[in-house]
C-alpha cells in the first residue's frame, strides 16, 4: 500500500503531491479509523500545525494499493506565535496554542506602563520572536 499526500495551499492554490510507502502507524487501519486519527489529529493540533494554517486533513480515497489523503493550508502573515498573560501571579509566555509555556520572564506586571499591563491581564498576542525579545529588552528589570 502506498500513500498519496495532497498538500494544498489555499490561499496560491498550489498543490503540492507526494507518494511515499504508508506509515507503519497507517498499517492495518480501516478508512474509518483512519478518518477518526485524522480528526483526533485535528483537534490536538501540534503548534508547528497550526503556525503552518493547517485547516483540514481529510481521507481523499481508500483502497488496498492506495490511500489519498488531503492537508489544506491557509498560511496566515499575521499568526500569532506567542500569547503573554498574567497568571497566578506572573507573567506567562505561551506559544500560539496557549497551553504549552514558552517562558516565565523575570517580568513583574506592575512594572509594566498601565495600557501595557491591561493588554498582559487580558492575554496579549506576540507576532514573532524579534517582538517578543524587543519587548522583553524593555521592560525586564
Amino acid at each position: 500500500t502506498k500513500l498519496v499526500e495532497h498538500v494544498v495551499d489555499l490561499k496560491t492554490g498550489e498543490v503540492l503531491i507526494e507518494t511515499k510507502p504508508m506509515p507503519a502507524i497507517y498499517l492495518g487501519l480501516e478508512r474509518e479509523e483512519l478518518v477518526a486519527m485524522f480528526d483526533n489529529y485535528m483537534n490536538q493540533l501540534p503548534i508547528n500545525e497550526r503556525e503552518n494554517g493547517l485547516v483540514s486533513y481529510e481521507v481523499e480515497s481508500y483502497s488496498v494499493q492506495e490511500v489519498v489523503i488531503k492537508k489544506q493550508y491557509y498560511p496566515s502573515e499575521d499568526y500569532h506565535h506567542f500569547y503573554m498573560i498574567h497568571k497566578n501571579g506572573r507573567i506567562v509566555v505561551y506559544y500560539s496554542d496557549q497551553k504549552t509555556v514558552y517562558d516565565y520572564p523575570d517580568l513583574k506586571l506592575y512594572d509594566l506602563p498601565l495600557d501595557i499591563q491591561c493588554q498582559v491581564i487580558i492575554g496579549m498576542e506576540i507576532k514573532d520572536e524579534v517582538e517578543l525579545y524587543n519587548f522583553l529588552q524593555n521592560y525586564s528589570s
